[in-house]
């Protein structure tokens, strides 16, 4: 179940945000190019920068969406599902990101003799790969949490209510009364 809306809301939503980077992409060269400084090193850093910004939101949003909706996750091993889903999603992400970074910044690439435009990559996808890491740890350690509240909560048994209004909690009345004497 949690699968099913999680393919729905990151198609809807990436989708948009997917239109937005070529704009920004487009942006960002032509202000570059004004500058006189398309064909360089700057202008890489930029694009990689702008791109790991939008990997950081798109991580954050499935984490934050795995964790918010964890009642949906139904299965007897909710922490393992959760993680394998947000992995999945996010890998998607990462892979999605990756060729359009290498897309807008061939022609860039080509132009450059320096080793800086593998560097500036390399540390791109080393900041994609931290954020994927990061982000396990906490859904992690959110269902966790929540694993260990559910086995921490005491159940309740009471009583209906007498005629009185006043209702009974029957291990309380075992602890005190009966267990004791």
């Amino acid at each position: 179940m949690l699968k099913h809306y999680l393919e729905e809301l990151t198609a809807l939503e990436f989708s948009e945000r997917d239109a937005g980077i070529q704009k920004a992409v487009t942006r960002e060269k032509g202000a570059m190019n004004a500058r006189g400084i398309l064909h360089s090193s700057m202008t890489l850093q930029a694009l990689a920068e702008f791109f790991g910004a939008e990997f950081a939101l798109r991580c954050d949003f499935l984490r934050e969406f795995v964790v918010t909706h964890s009642a949906l996750c139904k299965e007897e091993d909710a922490i393992t599902i959760a993680k394998t889903l947000f992995q999945t999603k996010s890998f998607e992400q990462r892979d999605r990101l990756k060729a359009a970074y290498v897309a807008a910044t061939k022609p860039i690439v080509a132009s450059l003799s320096s080793d800086f435009p593998r560097q500036i990559e390399e540390g791109l996808f080393a900041v994609f790969v931290t954020r994927i890491k990061k982000n396990n740890m906490y859904v992690e350690i959110a269902y966790q949490t929540m694993e260990a509240d559910k086995r921490e909560k005491a159940p309740v048994f009471a009583l209906k209510p007498n005629f009185h209004g006043i209702g009974i909690d029957v291990e309380e009345v075992w602890r005190r009364y009966v267990k004791h004497n």
